[in-house]
């Protein structure tokens, strides 16, 4: 991170203007592209400020040792008048009444300060601008010109071959000559690529090869083109590869462009200052497939070092051009025979390679001012091969894999099948896999939406006994990190943007402060992160975004348990005490990786680990928070780690989760009410909480109790009546017996023993006879056995009335009869 800011006396960096106070005194330059320099200007108000240029190392940076911020020129107009002028130094000059000081040209020097005038070297001298003193010129060599190769004729059948001198020619011409001008076949294109024109070669279009014949055609059924990026003729400089000469000197760099196209091979060429650095970039913008294990293409070169320095380098790095993140790969120190180097990539992403080459281990801030000592030092790459490219050239087919569109066209969720020669239909809840073009499984609680995976915001978790609707907290989320301050006393932070259960990524952009500086980064994801620089004022432009990247591409589970690789150690969010118990409302983490984002420090990317923790005392949305031991939201970084606190992270309330309260019968309805538990989270209205059910006065096992009571009161009242029906009956038929006190048997007759139509005789009534029994009176009859058969005895001893009637003797007439033992089962009546 690289700032500029103008500060006034009172260490402010803003410009306070009407009733707004806006930070137009900092600017926040952009990597620059290439060879490319990028100019800044600010316009200061009147008063006294401070120039401060501030370099910030991020975390994110780890691994890269060669991000410089070279600053070439500074020029401040406008400053008070000063009542003395200053000397200009060894190498310059200025004229009368100058503001600044120039340079001598080019061969021309002034030895001493104060110059006004430059001298004029003699012709077998030479120096650049800004020398302090003339060095002799050398005899020419073949490293003092360059060989150009022109365009193809019409027919395409020879190429024009011209030599110039390296500029500024600084050697003599008691050497070598320039060679003649002459002609070549038309160069060849390189493998994949056909001509196009007589200056340029072209790719075929997508969905075809290069075939053997020099035309392009389509692939057979079941292949697709095998896209690349080889180079092995350099007479001319593909598309995507850039090559320059940088040095803070205007004349630092010869004036061929820095390299040197040899047919066979590409040069740093010569002429060039011992100071400078010779670059070389090659672009893809990704590739097509996983290649072998995690690994998405190949990067192959065959070079040379040639070299008189002990400090001549060679640098390979890669940088991911989306987000500006570099790491080096491999460097070289010395000379070094013929070698061939191979890179495995292990990212997905738009790509650059580069090339670095120094001389000497320094770089001059100004013109150099003495002559070159290892003029002769050059990198020399011979041949240059990336596979699997997203595009390119392609001489050859390979068997289709996944569902590329140049491949049979086969559906959006089918792939090719090598094996049966067919596309197939990926299994439900899956997608192709943009990486390797296979099928891919959706994670746990996640589904299947178009070319990614997303999650609908609705969880399940152990085995579906809880439930979680997170729907909410769908939409786009930001939280920040605290404040930190560098020992300048400038204050940064970093914001996360958070796509919660959509589809639309979130994105963080660079932002700057000035019209020419505009936002030239931007990255997005379901995750991203920016660092914002704070500004001395409290307006909307308060804060400027830098260093945007993306922590999470893509979602690749909702778990309760997290793989090894991501658990950490530390016992982070401590601070954090949890308002249930993990039993009842447990904590679920959201995981997002980026496997196109490959640093030094982080060989599998970055990812994020959302915590989700429910909490009822939380009234934000927005809970998220970052552990207080790592205070940026990292502690490696490479997996960033947040905590979300809401309510919606609380499990569903379950049948388990209620407490049921009855309230009184009342008007024949019941009201009974159902109470959640804290732990969980109600999603019922308050109208569904409560229950109308059709009740009676009495509770029904009192009701039961009762038919019980009165039918067992009924059934035992009828026994009763019966028993006593029955004891009436055998009382008015039967006789009583009654026993003296010497032990003679009683009988008593009620008034009728028998039915009237048995016992009376009509011939009695005829004959005008009163009925004994008529009268009220009753038949005493003694027994004087206690023979257990006395009922029997006595039912025969009642005879018919005219029997009784005539031995009665009126109303009290009594039969008597006695029983001998042997004679038991006899009746005697007199």
């Amino acid at each position: 991170m690289f700032t500029f800011s103008a500060n006034s006396h009172e260490c402010r960096s803003t410009v306070t203007g009407g009733d707004a106070t806006v930070d137009t005194l900092r600017l926040v330059p952009d990597h620059t592209v290439r060879s490319s320099w990028l100019a800044a200007k600010l316009d200061l108000p009147r008063g006294k400020f401070t120039l401060m240029w501030l370099g910030i190392s991020m975390i994110n940076m780890r691994g890269s040792s060669y991000n410089p911020v070279r600053i070439r020129r500074v020029q401040v107009v406008g400053v008070k008048y000063s009542k003395s002028c200053n000397e200009c130094p060894a190498g310059t000059f200025s004229r009368a009444g100058a503001s600044r000081c120039e340079d001598c040209p080019l061969n021309q020097v002034s030895t001493r300060k104060g110059s006004g005038i430059c001298i004029v070297c003699p012709d077998h001298q030479y120096a650049l601008p800004g020398f302090l003193q003339c060095f002799d010129r050398i005899p020419c060599t073949t490293s003092d010109y360059i060989r150009r190769v022109g365009p193809c004729s019409a027919d395409y059948q020879n190429a024009d071959i011209t030599y110039e001198w390296i500029s500024p020619k600084i050697c003599s011409d008691a050497g070598v000559v320039l060679p003649p001008a002459s002609q070549i076949p038309c160069p060849r294109c390189n493998p994949g690529f056909y001509r196009h024109n007589v200056s340029t070669c072209s790719a075929c279009d997508p969905g075809k090869f290069l075939n053997a014949n020099g035309i392009c055609a389509a692939c057979d059924g079941g292949t697709s083109p095998a896209y690349k990026y080889e180079i092995t003729n350099w007479t001319y400089l593909p598309n995507n590869i850039d090559a320059f000469c940088w040095n803070n000197s205007a004349l630092g760099c010869a004036n061929d462009g820095g390299w040197q196209l040899n047919g066979d091979s590409i040069t740093t060429g010569y002429g060039h200052e011992d100071d400078v650095l010779l670059v070389m970039q090659m672009f893809t913008g990704g590739f097509r497939k996983v290649i072998q294990q995690k690994y998405f293409g190949q990067l192959s070169f065959d070079f040379e070092l040639v070299c008189k320095s002990p400090q001549c380098q060679l640098k390979l790095m890669v940088e991911e051009t989306d987000s500006y993140s570099s790491y080096p790969v491999k460097t070289w120190t010395g000379s070094q025979p013929r070698e061939r180097f191979e890179y495995l990539v292990p990212q997905n992403a738009s790509l650059g390679f580069t090339w670095i080459f120094v001389k000497t281990g320094e770089q001059s801030s100004q013109a150099t001012t003495k002559p070159r000592l290892f003029g002769n030092d050059v990198l020399r790459i011979f041949s240059i091969n990336l596979t699997n490219t997203v595009e390119g050239g392609a001489d050859a087919c390979e068997p289709c894999s996944g569902s590329d569109a140049t491949c049979l066209k086969c559906g959006p969720h089918e792939i090719w099948s090598t094996e049966f020669k067919k596309c197939l239909a990926c299994p439900p809840n899956s997608i192709v896999s943009e990486v390797d073009g296979t099928c891919l499984s959706c994670g746990a609680n996640l589904i299947a939406s178009g070319k990614q995976c997303v999650s609908n915001c609705h969880v399940s978790l152990q085995n579906g006994e809880k439930h979680y609707d997170l729907t909410p907290l769908k939409g786009t989320h930001q939280t920040s990190t605290q404040h930190f301050f560098q020992s300048s006393g400038e204050e940064y932070f970093h914001t996360y943007n958070i796509s919660f259960c959509e589809d639309t990524p979130a994105t963080c952009a660079t932002t700057f402060r000035r019209g020419a500086l505009s936002a030239k980064s931007q990255v997005s994801g379901f995750v991203c992160r920016s660092t914002q620089l704070m500004a001395s004022g409290k307006g909307p432009n308060a804060t400027t975004a830098i260093q945007p990247f993306s922590s999470g591409k893509e979602i690749v589970e909702i778990t309760d348990e997290l793989p090894k690789e991501v658990i950490t150690t530390q016992k982070l969010f401590s601070e954090v005490v949890p308002e249930f118990s993990s039993s009842v409302a447990p904590d679920f983490f959201y995981r997002f990786r980026t496997l196109t984002t490959a640093l030094t420090n982080c060989p599998s990317g970055r990812s994020t680990v959302i915590t989700m923790r429910c909490s009822k005392n939380t009234t934000s949305l927005h809970d998220i928070r970052v552990p207080s031991d790592c205070s940026d939201g990292t502690c490696d970084g490479c997996i960033h780690r947040l905590m979300w606190l809401t309510p919606f992270a609380c499990p569903i309330c379950g049948p388990d989760d209620y407490t049921v309260v009855r309230g009184e019968c009342t008007s024949s309805l019941q009201s009974i009410y159902y109470h959640s538990k804290p732990h969980c989270h109600e999603t019922n209205t308050s109208s569904a909480l409560v229950k109308q059910v059709p009740c009676r006065a009495v509770p029904f096992s009192v009701q039961v109790l009762i038919i019980t009571l009165v039918v067992s009161g009924a059934a035992l009242a009828v026994t009763v009546l019966i028993l006593y029906k029955n004891a009436n009956k055998y009382k008015h038929r039967y006789m009583k017996l009654v026993q003296d006190a010497s032990g003679v048997i009683h009988l008593q007759l009620p008034e009728s023993c028998v039915d009237d139509h048995e016992l009376d005789d009509p011939n009695d009534h005829e004959n005008g006879d009163d009925d004994a029994d008529s009268q009220g009176k009753d038949f005493n009859v003694e027994f004087r056995t206690p023979s257990k058969t006395v009922y029997a005895k006595v039912k025969k001893a009642v005879t018919k009335k005219k029997d009784l009637r005539k031995h009665g003797a009126g109303g009290g007439a009594h039969l008597i009869g006695s029983f001998r033992e042997s004679e038991e089962n006899e009746l005697l009546v007199d």
